[in-house]
């Protein structure tokens, strides 16, 4: 019954301190203050109702109290205290979401070292062996090879590797094949691929109904394409 009492006299107190962010903090200081004094008052022999009205009469008047306090808890102090304290949990936020970034970057990055699979539909004719890095943008995209299997699938396998500190990162970038014949036509397939996320990506690039005797093919990351002679440098399995 003590505290509801206290509670309409807090309140009329807080009610003065224009800097709202210091009431609540006010409130619970007074009252655990006015808790001593009433139970110091308990101690002396009061009976209960005695020791509240002294002990809300030793505080004070309300709104005396409670302008003495606004002038100690400055709005505009209140306001910059306020305002450096978001600004401070801002600049760790940014801070910290770049860091978990490269942390799962990273962590991606290890599981797509283990990641590699070949198209085992079909029976291996022949691969041709690339192992060349092309600097893209601020990507690296390296090449490893090609393997052209009896169903007419070609697969091209492939990984990316991103800076983590620069400021244009393609997570979603996959190389595309295009095909040619001898006269420079371009070879109507389909197909598709995958890839993983992080900063180092393995990914596997497949064309459906490609010809044996295709003539070279460009490897595109983006806008930029790699050209190689798909004549050239095969290997077959049978050998």
């Amino acid at each position: 019954m003590a505290q509801l009492d206290w509670k309409e006299y807090l309140d009329e107190v807080t009610s003065y301190v224009k800097f709202k962010y210091d009431r609540n903090e006010i409130f619970c200081e007074l009252a655990e203050h006015m808790e001593d004094r009433y139970e110091d008052f308990l101690a002396d022999g009061m009976e209960e109702a005695e020791a509240k009205c002294a002990t809300i009469a030793c505080m004070g008047n309300a709104k005396e109290v409670g302008e003495e306090l606004d002038k100690e808890h400055s709005p505009l102090l209140g306001w910059v205290y306020v305002t450096l304290k978001r600004f401070c949990i801002l600049m760790v936020i940014m801070t910290c979401i770049p860091v978990l970034n490269i942390g799962f970057g990273f962590a991606n990055s290890l599981f797509n070292l283990l990641d590699r699979h070949y198209y085992d539909d079909s029976p291996l004719v022949y691969t041709i062996e690339i192992d060349e890095n092309y600097q893209i943008y601020k990507d690296t995209l390296i090449l490893k090879d090609f393997r052209y299997y009896e169903d007419g699938t070609l697969e091209l396998s492939y990984a990316t590797w991103s800076n983590p500190f620069a400021k244009r990162v393609f997570w979603s970038a996959s190389a595309n094949v295009s095909l040619y014949d001898g006269n420079g036509n371009a070879i109507n397939t389909g197909g598709g691929g995958y890839k993983g996320a992080g900063y180092y990506s393995i990914g596997s690039q497949r064309v459906r109904d490609v010809p044996e005797d295709v003539a070279y093919a460009v490897v595109a990351l983006g806008e930029t394409g790699v050209k190689f002679d798909m004549q050239e440098g095969r290997v077959y399995a049978n050998e």
